[in-house]
């Protein structure tokens, strides 16, 4: 009779081990998806940045250039212009020598913005190809027709949603 209770007791200790065991591999997984996910959202450069776009005839200006970080895709959102009506273009250009008047276009195309649009514009700039390894880019505006407009936008090389092409929203 007590070899039974022994084996019994031999077989909940073992089991009970097991479950630790299983349990402390979960709590690890779990870390690690948890740190995994984490670095992804926080890694890429897409806190907003205000700019302001001034346009009084067919000028072109740029944006600020900021850092980028991943191939999401750039993002910018006006949320105030002068007039309802005007529109500008927005265009996305890669610099390696950090500032905004050396750079290359890195775009697809020309995006149009005007009160309350938003866009995430597709680019190259994280991206190296051959000499050009651009690390920052910024955003070069120009109106649409013959306008004196301004615009506020917010603005970001990279975004947290986790987009990679042209998206209007």
């Amino acid at each position: 009779m007590s070899s039974k209770r022994d084996r019994r007791i031999n077989m909940k200790k073992k089991v009970g081990k097991v479950n630790q065991i299983a349990a402390g591999f979960a709590a690890v997984l779990l870390g690690l998806i948890v740190a995994g996910t984490g670095t992804k959202v926080f890694a890429n450069n897409n806190s907003d940045t205000y700019e302001y776009f001034s346009f009084s005839g067919d000028n072109t200006v740029h944006s600020d250039f900021r850092r980028k970080d991943d191939t999401t895709s750039s993002w910018c959102k006006c949320f105030n212009a002068s007039s309802d009506e005007s529109e500008f273009y927005v265009t996305v250009y890669g610099t390696s020598e950090h500032n905004n008047t050396s750079g290359s276009y890195c775009g697809r195309r020309a995006y149009v913005f005007g009160k309350n649009k938003e866009w995430y514009m597709w680019n190259t700039v994280y991206e190296t190809y051959g000499d050009d390894a651009y690390t920052a880019a910024y955003l070069a505006a120009s109106p649409k027709g013959f306008v004196q407009d301004d615009f506020e936008c917010w603005w970001s090389p990279d975004n947290g949603s986790g987009i990679y092409g042209d998206e209007e929203r």
